[in-house]
């Protein structure tokens, strides 16, 4: 039996990139018996359990009031998948008691540093410290991931390490259409510090301010609990003619990906950036979007050779049509050698956990 403390993404609209990548890997762990630990510090004062079906169970639990019961499901079971250290921090004085498998997914104390969160910089980096020491399997979300955290903790993590990149189980062969005339530009995402949506607004602003030269239609999807704040801060944007903001469903974001020439993700040269594996990147390559960047610096997206432009072309005479195919063949490669090696690692990672898990 495996436990995971993190709750069960079984609403769609909770998808996030990390509710995707849980979903991802239970779907490859789609075997084993499954409990899902939802523990809060506040909330589930009491005790509810679902059944998502035979081999899944999740528990909404209170850390103090259900503590015992915690330690008793933990002690049961032969391994623990924690989804980044914030998900391990409840179940971290019990991970003694059995084996852990820590998917990282990214460096969780930078980014509290990045969000001015001191003290929970330093809590999170106390624990992913014990954490790496302690864990019998280390999953990275890039090479560039495993390379970091082995010089951050100088310690040698390749032999209980292995690379598998975010993924998207709803998502299949990317389908690469026929796009509009004219020129769109597309974003679907957070309003995150990291994702810069102030550049992007600071973009439009000016695009516009130049009359627009090129033709260019920019499309923006939040979720819906961002909506409101991102109309409220950038109010003149919202009235442009040429832009639209506004939240959609996966399909409805997918058809209008599908439909775009070029994605904003305009990631800072930082490490939380440069060993992260977004899975927007992942999704602009596989539908024919050519990344917009203010750095190249992405995961291993930029080992491998991924096309971009840089965002000062959209002010440029770079967008072409010829240039954009040149974009979109090589990027249609990377995404189909992406692919191999997430196949790759994902059968690696269900031979291992089925190992821990016996």
């Amino acid at each position: 039996m495996i436990v995971f403390p993190i709750n069960y993404p079984v609403d769609s609209a909770d998808r996030d990139g990390m509710m995707k990548r849980v979903l991802a890997i239970d779907s490859l762990l789609d075997l084993h018996d499954r409990i899902y630990l939802d523990i809060s510090f506040s909330r589930n004062i009491k005790a509810n359990m679902e059944n998502i079906n035979d081999n899944v169970k999740v528990y909404h639990v209170n850390f103090f009031m259900h503590f015992i019961f915690i330690f008793s499901v933990i002690r049961k079971c032969r391994l623990i998948y924690a989804h980044s250290v914030y998900s391990l921090l409840a179940v971290f004085p019990f991970v003694g008691f059995t084996k852990l498998v820590l998917d990282i997914h990214g460096v969780v104390p930078e980014e509290c540093t990045m969000m001015n969160c001191r003290f929970k910089s330093y809590m999170y980096g106390w624990l992913e410290r014990n954490a790496v020491k302690k864990a019998t399997l280390l999953v990275h979300v890039s090479e560039n991931m495993l390379k970091y955290f082995e010089l951050k903790y100088k310690l040698k993590l390749s032999g209980r390490s292995l690379v598998l990149p975010i993924f998207d189980p709803l998502d299949s062969e990317g389908k690469i259409k026929s796009k509009p005339p004219g020129v769109v530009v597309v974003y679907a995402g957070g309003d995150q510090v990291w994702q810069n949506v102030r550049i992007m607004m600071e973009t439009v602003r000016r695009c516009h301010a130049e009359g627009n030269k090129f033709g260019i239609s920019f499309k923006f999807f939040f979720p819906l609990s961002s909506v409101k704040r991102i109309r409220e801060s950038y109010a003149d944007v919202f009235d442009l003619p040429e832009v639209s903001i506004g939240s959609a469903s996966k399909r409805e974001v997918v058809s209008q990906l599908a439909s775009a020439h070029y994605g904003f993700i305009l990631r800072d040269d930082s490490v939380v950036n440069n060993v992260a594996c977004p899975t927007k990147v992942v999704e602009y390559i596989s539908l024919g979007v050519v990344p917009v960047v203010i750095s190249e610096n992405i995961g291993d997206f930029s080992l491998m050779g991924y096309s971009f432009i840089f965002l000062d072309s959209l002010f440029s005479g770079v967008l072409s049509k010829s240039y954009w195919d040149v974009c979109v063949a090589n990027n249609n490669l990377i995404y189909q050698l992406f692919l191999l090696k997430v196949k790759g690692s994902a059968k690696d990672l269900k031979r291992q956990v089925q190992f821990l898990d016996s």
